[in-house]
């Protein structure tokens, strides 16, 4: 059976992005290899890092930060 949405509600999804809640000292930092730049600062999904890498380099360490990667892209 489908779960109810209101017993296992999907977050939205922005850009392709699935909006997560995240902490309020959380940096989120967004990747999508088919529309990003390495030279964006990826901190919205408009700007998003081209790669895992350089998304991967914006956390930090001790933080609850989160990498979120575009739904439907591939990375190698």
């Amino acid at each position: 059976p489908t779960p109810s949405p209101t017993t296992n509600p999907i977050p939205e999804c922005q850009g392709g992005f699935t909006n997560l809640t995240a902490a309020p000292n959380a940096r989120v930092i967004y990747v999508s290899s088919s529309t990003g730049d390495d030279g964006n600062d990826g901190l919205t999904p408009n700007r998003p890092k081209a790669t895992i890498a350089a998304g991967y380099a914006q956390i930090r360490a001790g933080q609850p930060d989160q990498l979120l990667l575009k739904r439907g892209d591939t990375f190698t």
